[in-house]
């Protein structure tokens, strides 16, 4: 044995001297001057002091020595030195620290750093740093801390050889361009403590071999393309505190294995493709502090198990596909500042229990189906700054008690199914910035007290039943940038009080019932990126200070009474994306200058009053593509072909005008065209086959328009030159037609002059001073055919016993109390002018009848008439048959 230690005693001392050979071969300042001169920037004289005049290196700046004047550390990080890294690095064996993080260093890393065999911390993160990390990193056994990361232009793979640095507690690679999958050699480095490769291009599975770095406090695989599932073995690592497995591409279920983690605190699994139930076992992760569930397809509902978790600050569940109701159980998780579920299926009511987070500064439940009331417990929720229910099925009153929420900043109640009026309270909350509770059903006047907080930007009350005045005290808020109050029904008209919000890039008031002029106040507004104030009851002209409004995208005016003409100034508005006029009074020449809003979208200038022709200059338009209609006006004139040059419109319309000339052919091969509508001009011409794409009703009222879709132009042709007449021809048969028509009238009101004689004596002769008696009888006198027989049977000619009707009357169906059965015609009067003709035709048709005998025609069995003109015709009844 004692050979053995002496032989172990020499060698050792034999390696030291060898060792003090090596180093007295070493140039310290050679090697470091090397260094200085591979960084070729130096802002902050970091080196100022390393020159060849110094032999004393081991006090230059950032150099430290051991007491044989051995540089063991190299210290120059944040000093924004510039250039690269220098091989000679490798000469200085007794190395223990490196570190030239923060700089701006550029390059590879050279592979001579493997000879450091001393190294054990090597820090070269958030540099520029390019190409492959070197294989021979992977022989430095030494090194417990490699800090590589934030270098966006190191790629490849992690090196196999780093399964070899066992003495490694810190691998933090991240924020780099590495690819290939993680080595599952690295599970054989059991001191490890932190893998940090988040934000790289790592892929293929995660290793369950990590499930053996039983020391493992962090592991942040976070943001790369990694697949597969979550090995159940990682719920062995019971030091593990933080588990980051964020916007990779897992899939499968949560293992239950990770409720074993017990030392957890951060739990992300966010961004990924999970499926299945959220396991009940991570309500045993007690010491969690923030767990993100969200962006996968998670089913199910929420655990009760998470009311467990006592300390948690941050619950996030959004977008997934969870259903169910918020369990009671969430009001014990007291300490809870962030909750968000929105976009899930979660339903019923919100527990009353939410009161109890009374920590809660985010609440978030937006786009689920939410219904009941908004618990009035919410107002207990004194630290929350932002509270979003928005898109749910919440009905009732909005509870009072949210006033007392005075540190919020957003308040979003929208699409939902709240009634009732906007409390007062609300004039509470001086730290709000954004209201939003357009589309429910709130009614009443919007209250002044609202107004008081000062910090509000954004406004939306839209679509719900609002009424009163526009309030004139929104004018206090200086920092108003929106104000949407449309689709309500406000009176009045826009306060003057509305100049003074400067910061206004929004102002919607359409649908309305609002009055008045638009003024000119609005042209001072520089900031206004769209005014929409469509669907009131505006008069007047527009005032020429709104062209001032040079940031102006969206102008939509339509559905008002506005009238005048448009003034030139409109092409001032050079932002503008869509212009809306529609549907107004607007009258004159519209304006060729339109033609230089080069960025407008849309443009809507029908069902006005506009006349002359069609501006050449709206071919300029370039950007017009989702309409140009300038329909049901008084325009004349050709279509201009520079329209055709519009090579992204979808929809022109330029019917119920007053166009003459050819349709341009060009239109025709306008391949963006969906709708044309051309319908209702003067055009004329033949159309080619490039309009066949078209229904004919795009063209249609246009007289002397043919060809595809519409009739062939030879048809029309000869049925046009057959059809034509000289002047003189038209004029003489004028004439004549004249004179015939004089004739023919003298001797029609001769005629129905001796007929309205001759039918006064035979209704005198006919109708009896009772009223209602029978003219004619045909056949066996047993038949009661009496005007009140008629009507009892019939109950006054009810619509129940009607069998049929036709252009001269109704026709029922009648039992007689004898048991038979007859049909029944009522005459209808057209007009009490021409009572007496229908007098003389029913006689006539009486008389005529009488006397007619056919087997496939009813007969006539009688007729009643009565003093008010009215007439009946009896016929023998026959099944399914007809008269």
């Amino acid at each position: 044995m004692i050979p053995v230690v002496v032989a172990v005693l020499v060698f050792s001392f034999l390696s030291s001297l060898a060792l003090g050979r090596s180093l007295d071969s070493v140039d310290y300042v050679e090697v470091l001057l090397e260094v200085k001169n591979s960084f070729t920037e130096d802002p902050r004289r970091a080196i100022h002091d390393w020159n060849s005049d110094s032999q004393e290196y081991c006090s230059w700046t950032g150099v430290a020595c051991d007491r044989d004047s051995a540089v063991v550390a190299l210290n120059l990080s944040s000093a924004s030195l510039t250039g690269f890294l220098s091989p000679s690095l490798g000469r200085l064996i007794r190395l223990a620290t490196l570190d030239l993080s923060s700089n701006r260093l550029t390059g590879t890393i050279p592979s001579q750093l493997g000879r450091l065999s001393a190294l054990t911390a090597l820090f070269l993160h958030s540099n520029r740093l390019s190409g492959t990390i070197p294989f021979s990193l992977g022989f430095l056994y030494s090194l417990r801390v490699v800090r590589l990361g934030d270098n966006p232009g190191l790629s490849g793979p992690i090196p196999d050889s780093f399964g070899d640095l066992r003495n490694l507690t810190t691998l933090a690679l991240a924020l780099c361009n590495l690819s290939g999958p993680i080595s599952s050699r690295l599970g054989r480095l059991t001191q490890l403590q932190n893998l940090v490769l988040q934000q790289n291009q790592l892929n293929g599975p995660i290793p369950p071999e990590l499930g053996n770095l039983a020391n493992l406090q962090i592991l942040n695989l976070a943001n790369n393309v990694l697949q597969g599932e979550i090995p159940s073995r990682l719920g062995e690592l019971s030091s593990l505190s933080y588990l980051n497995l964020m916007s990779n591409q897992l899939k499968g279920t949560i293992p239950g294995s990770l409720g074993k983690c017990w030392s957890l605190t951060q739990l992300d699994l966010s961004n990924n493709s999970f499926t299945g139930d959220i396991p009940v076992e991570l309500g045993d992760l007690t010491n969690l502090t923030d767990l993100l569930l969200n962006n996968n397809s998670l089913t199910g509902s929420i655990p009760r198990e998470f009311g467990n978790l006592s300390i948690l600050q941050t619950l996030t569940l959004y977008r997934n596909e969870l259903r169910g109701r918020l369990p009671e159980e969430i009001g014990r998780l007291r300490q809870l500042q962030i909750l968000y579920l929105y976009e899930n299926q979660l339903s019923d009511e919100i527990p009353s229990a939410i009161g109890n987070c009374s920590r809660l500064r985010m609440m978030d439940f937006f786009g689920n189906q939410f219904s009941g009331s908004i618990p009035v417990r919410t107002g207990e929720l004194t630290q929350l700054n932002f509270l979003h229910l928005r898109q749910n099925n919440l009905s009732g009153e909005i509870p009072a008690s949210l006033g007392n929420c005075r540190r919020l900043t957003v308040l979003d109640l929208a699409d939902n199914r709240l009634t009732g009026g906007i409390p007062a309270t609300f004039g509470l909350l001086r730290s709000l910035e954004r209201f939003m509770l357009y589309n429910n059903s709130l009614d009443g006047g919007i209250p002044d007290e609202m107004f008081e907080c000062q910090n509000i930007t954004r406004i939306r009350l839209g679509n719900n039943r609002l009424t009163g005045q526009v309030p004139p005290v929104l004018g206090g808020i200086g920092t108003l940038s929106l104000l949407d109050l449309s689709s309500n029904s406000l009176t009045g008209t826009i306060p003057e009080d509305l100049s003074s919000c400067r910061s206004l890039t929004h102002i919607i008031l359409s649908d309305n019932q609002l009055t008045g002029v638009i003024p000119s106040w609005i042209g001072s507004l520089q900031q206004l990126g769209e005014l929409e104030l469509s669907s009131n009851s505006f008069s007047g002209r527009l005032p020429v200070e709104l062209y001032n409004c040079s940031n102006l995208l969206k102008l939509s005016l339509d559905d008002n009474s506005l009238n005048g003409s448009l003034s030139l100034e409109v092409g001032k508005l050079a932002s503008l994306n869509v212009l809306n006029l529609a549907h107004n009074q607007f009258s004159g020449a519209i304006p060729a200058s339109m033609g230089r809003l080069s960025k407008l979208y849309e443009l809507r200038v029908s069902q006005n009053l506009f006349s002359g022709s069609i501006p050449v200059e709206l071919g300029q338009l370039q950007e017009l593509q989702s309409a140009l209609d300038l329909s049901f006006n008084d325009l004349s004139g050709g279509i201009p072909l520079s329209l055709a040059s519009l090579m992204k419109l979808e929809d022109l319309n330029l019917s119920h005008n007053s166009l003459t000339g050819e349709v341009p052919r060009q239109i025709g091969e306008m391949s963006s065209l969906v709708t044309l509508d051309l319908s209702r001009n003067d055009l004329q011409g033949q159309l080619d086959g490039r309009f066949s794409r078209w229904p004919p009703q795009s063209f249609a009222a246009n007289r002397a328009l043919c060809g595809r879709p519409l009739q062939p132009c030879g048809i029309a042709s000869s049925t046009k030159r057959r059809s034509t007449l000289s002047s003189a021809a038209v004029v003489v048969v004028s004439v004549v037609g004249g004179l015939v028509i004089l004739l023919l009238l003298v001797a029609a009101v001769t005629w129905i002059r001796r007929w309205h004689a001759k039918r006064s004596r035979e209704v005198n002769r006919a109708s009896s001073p009772i009223g209602h008696r029978q003219l004619i009888t045909k056949g066996s006198m047993r038949r009661e055919l009496t005007w009140k027989a008629i009507m009892e049977a019939t109950c006054n000619l009810s619509h129940e016993f009607a069998i049929g009707s036709g252009g001269s009357g109704i026709v029922y169906r009648a039992e007689l109390p004898t048991g038979e059965t007859v049909t029944v015609k009522k005459i209808l009067h057209n007009n009490r002018e021409n009572l007496m003709l229908q007098e003389n035709s029913f006689v006539r048709e009486v008389k005529t009848l009488g006397r007619i005998r056919h087997r496939h025609l009813a007969n006539l069995l009688g007729c009643l008439s009565s003093n008010h003109g009215e007439h009946l015709l009896i016929y023998e009844y026959m099944e399914n048959g007809s008269l």
